[in-house]
């Protein structure tokens, strides 16, 4: 996470002091920030809660939180600008007697078909997030780009026989958490069938200031049936030419740039496993070759930082994973 925040004692009733810093050294214009905010004697609602910034109310998005929280919870978003390594302060006030913080003029739009949730930020993308949660995205077109291509198998399983198990299908559970215009929430839960007990949780969570998804997969696994989890999509880049190769940059203890032609693969792989290791590799699905690895027994090598940019002529598609490395080995892999 880039940003930490915690609580202050509240000063005043129904107040609340909350600081974020950014820590990576990067300037991040309109960042979306989310604070849980408990309140058991009075409802909230957008009316009755404000943001202050130096005293000035910012926009704000007051939502019930999920079931996991405890119950009198609320979730408030809000946005602001950091420079790099900067701490801000801000002020939460609610409860009676509270002016609210108005609403983003403009933001997401939910909207839901049969067989599709919608996310409408005109003129700039729209997201379309099957009901089913089939290859987790269907679409992100970003005029004049559409982003994804029909046929990745979205988020899955793997058992301990090496066997996959899709985490949609017919039979999800789904919920709008949040919706809009500041953040967009969705949540599918899944009972698989190879044991009522195995259960899959997705959130999908769209700020409005930025153009990604985020995406977290909970798995309840009681009976230890699960070795891995992973997700597949299919970027839809144009197809790699000796002159125009697909162009990655992986995050790793330090950056690692590569150029994958046709039929070419990239890859980051990490772990703690004597200690904290990755390395970048090249090659084809069958034999790979090591371009950048982290230095053994240096204390500079720390984990990766566990993110990949992937890009043609036209776009730039960019991943990240919370942890990466953290606890178990993992993996980003593209092809070109």
């Amino acid at each position: 996470s880039l940003f930490t925040g915690w609580f202050a004692l509240p000063a005043v009733a129904n107040e609340i002091s909350v600081e974020v810093s950014e820590t990576a050294g990067v300037r991040r214009a309109s960042y979306p920030v989310s604070v849980a905010v408990r309140s058991q004697r009075v409802p909230l609602t957008q009316r009755n809660v404000q943001v202050l910034l130096d005293g000035i109310p910012l926009a704000a998005q007051v939502d019930t939180a999920p079931s996991e929280y405890k119950q009198g919870t609320y979730l408030v978003d809000f946005h602001a600008t950091f420079v790099p390594f900067q701490s801000r302060r801000f002020r939460i006030r609610f409860g009676d007697g509270v002016q609210g913080s108005p609403l983003p003029e403009h933001g997401h739009v939910l909207r839901e078909t049969d067989d599709h949730f919608l996310i409408v930020n005109a003129p700039h993308l729209t997201w379309k997030i099957p009901r089913n949660l089939s290859g987790l995205l269907t679409s992100m077109n970003f005029p004049p780009c559409e982003h994804i291509r029909k046929g990745g198998a979205g988020l899955y399983l793997v058992d301990r026989t090496g066997t996959r198990i899709p985490a949609e299908g017919e039979g999800d559970r789904t919920v709008v958490l949040r919706r809009g215009p500041s953040v967009v929430h969705l949540r599918f839960s899944r009972k698989h069938s190879r044991s009522t007990r195995l259960v899959s949780q997705v959130d999908l969570i769209f700020p409005v200031t930025r153009s990604w998804v985020e995406v977290v997969h909970r798995v309840l696994d009681p009976e230890d049936l699960v070795a891995e989890l992973g997700c597949e999509l299919q970027l839809n880049l144009n197809p790699a030419t000796s002159e125009q190769p697909t162009l990655v940059d992986f995050g790793a203890g330090t950056q690692g740039y590569m150029t994958l032609r046709a039929g070419q693969t990239g890859q980051l792989l990490g772990g703690t496993t004597p200690e904290p290791w990755w390395k970048i590799q090249r090659g084809t699905s069958s034999r790979f070759l090591d371009l950048l690895a982290s230095a053994p027994g240096r204390p500079a090598a720390r984990g990766a930082e566990g993110w990949a940019h992937v890009m043609d002529r036209e776009r730039c598609l960019a991943l990240a994973v919370d942890g990466f490395g953290k606890t178990a080995d993992d993996r980003i892999t593209t092809t070109s």
